[in-house]
């Protein structure tokens, strides 16, 4: 979850925003984002969604303040 000055995370119900609130559904107020490919995909739209899953793609995922599929964070 990015670090801001100006943004606040704020409890809902009790439950504080974390990345394990927000991973196993408990943070009430939360979006998902799904990389979508078809079978007729490029294969550079396959690499990228690849990429997105990897470790790197992981590490930016949390590095630009969304929760990554795994995290070391628990």
């Amino acid at each position: 979850m990015a670090g801001n000055e100006v943004i606040r995370y704020l409890a809902i119900d009790g439950i504080v925003p974390s990345v394990n609130a927000v991973r196993y559904d408990e943070y009430p107020l939360t979006s998902e984002f799904y990389i979508v490919t078809t079978q007729h995909s490029s294969p550079e739209a396959l690499k990228l969604a690849q990429w997105f899953t990897s470790s790197q793609g992981q590490r930016l995922v949390e590095k630009a303040g969304y929760v990554p599929l795994n995290s070391s964070r628990e």
